[in-house]
């Protein structure tokens, strides 16, 4: 007789940089844990803002994080616990590299983990973040707005690059590096 495992959820918070995402990543993790499940949190490697082993939001609110490079990474830790896991989260998924979307939807279809997931979906050049664009189709995407830091409103979809030194895609950095704009300031 087969066993019917019922579907994780598929939850991804996108927006801006200094839109909260982070911060409700954790939020739920913290949730799950006071509900006594069984959580991994991971980061990628190239994250190395604030602290190695955990997540911090720009507040500087912290829980302790397993660092990875790509998604495979994170295959060992949960076979090690016979998949029984009751939910993963992974912050700034745009920096996660082999994002094989097939892992994730596995891991929530197949093994009913729910899985939870923060990044940017545009770099500061509005540049799409492949990673994070190739894994948007599957799950329920929840777009965070942030305080616009030219105007001060409520409507800052986009991430500024204060600086043009370095023209990379992915440059590492916090409030010393980018800000964010709406769509009109960001033009200027």
């Amino acid at each position: 007789m087969e066993i019917i495992v019922e579907p994780g959820k598929f939850v991804i918070f996108t927006g801006p940089m200094f839109s909260g995402k982070t911060t409700e990543l954790l939020k739920t993790a913290r949730l799950y844990k006071i509900a006594n499940k069984t959580i991994y949190i991971f980061k990628p490697k190239l994250d190395n803002r604030y602290e190695e082993d955990a997540i911090c939001t720009h507040n500087k609110e912290a829980m302790s994080s397993l660092e990875i490079n790509n998604l495979d990474d994170i295959l060992p830790y949960l076979a090690n616990r016979n998949f029984c896991v009751d939910a993963i989260f992974i912050d700034e998924y745009q920096f996660v590299k082999n994002g094989l979307h097939t892992i994730l939807l596995d891991l929530c279809e197949k093994h009913g983990i729910d899985i939870y997931i923060s990044g940017l979906a545009l770099d500061s050049y509005r540049n799409p973040f492949e990673e994070m664009v190739n894994i948007l189709p599957y799950g329920e995407v929840i777009t965070f707005k942030a305080v616009c830091s030219m105007c001060k409103r409520f409507n800052a979809l986009f991430t500024y690059r204060k600086s043009t030194k370095n023209k990379d895609q992915v440059c590492v950095g916090g409030s010393e590096i980018y800000e964010a704009r709406c769509g009109s300031c960001y033009r200027k």
